[in-house]
């Protein structure tokens, strides 16, 4: 365990660009920028950004193979996502709010992006926060504590990352076919329920259409008699309020109600 700072060989704050600055692809260098490094230590280039860079400007933010981008300022939960620099991003600028990291020999860089992105690293190094912008600056994180095993003890943890990560990728595709599958199925049986399909067709079976003819013939004949699968119900006829007994609420109401019990209560003088 030792200060981040004991394994960087040089850092470099990006580039500041605005939207007025923003060209299009054929007039530009590519601008990488916060929103492009995701939160597990990959690179989301679906929206990239360009910005015209002249031959100074562009050499001295141009990305090279193996370095670290270190995502130094963005909201609470996001500051301090990182990436490595591939072949897919070489020669490209970077934004402000991305710090450039390049370690020494000791360092593997897939190993350093994996501890920089834990939850524990992460917490050690949590930023300054605004109202809602957070901010790791590089004379801090240099003396955030930094595990530094040995190279091929590093190699082999990045191995293991990658094939549990394509083992997670291969268990999502799986559940994501299955639940498409799961809806398919659903709709399937549904139609076989409306169509009869669920159970085979016995001869038989009475056909619906004299099932329902044998019904409405039985109704019709049971109009006049107490037979029949359907009967109609004869309205009730009306009834005569019952007299009051002695149990019921009506023999205990006296017929005009007291003056005391109509008055309104007085108030009186304490």
């Amino acid at each position: 365990m030792r200060p981040l700072g004991d394994v960087v060989v040089s850092s470099q704050g990006g580039w500041s660009r605005a939207q007025r600055h923003l060209v299009n692809e054929e007039a530009g260098v590519p601008y990488l920028k916060m929103n492009n490094i995701t939160s597990v230590g990959g690179l989301d280039l679906e929206q990239v950004a360009y910005v015209h860079a002249d031959t100074e400007e562009a050499e001295k933010y141009s990305l090279k193979m193996g370095e670290v981008l270190f995502n130094s300022k963005n909201s609470a939960e996001l500051v301090g996502k990182s990436a490595v620099v591939d072949e897919r991003i070489l020669g490209w600028v970077f934004n402000e709010n991305i710090t450039r990291i390049r370690f020494d020999a000791s360092i593997v860089p897939e190993f350093a992006v994996l501890q920089l992105n834990s939850p524990r690293f992460r917490y050690a190094s949590r930023g300054k926060a605004s109202t809602n912008v957070a901010a790791v600056y590089m004379k801090d994180l240099k003396r955030v504590p930094f595990i530094v095993p040995p190279v091929a003890e590093q190699l082999r943890i990045v191995e293991r990352f990658r094939f549990l990560c394509e083992e997670s990728s291969a268990a999502k595709r799986y559940v994501e076919s299955a639940e498409s599958q799961a809806v398919l199925l659903h709709r399937r049986l549904l139609s076989a329920a409306v169509n009869g399909q669920l159970v085979s067709h016995d001869d038989a079976d009475e056909p619906a259409s004299l099932l329902l003819e044998r019904i409405y013939s039985e109704h019709q004949g049971s109009k006049g008699g107490k037979t029949g699968l359907l009967q109609e119900r004869k309205a009730p006829s009306p009834q005569k309020p019952s007299e009051p007994n002695d149990f019921t609420a009506a023999a205990f109401m006296p017929t005009r109600m007291p003056a005391s019990i109509q008055a309104v209560q007085q108030e009186f003088d304490l």
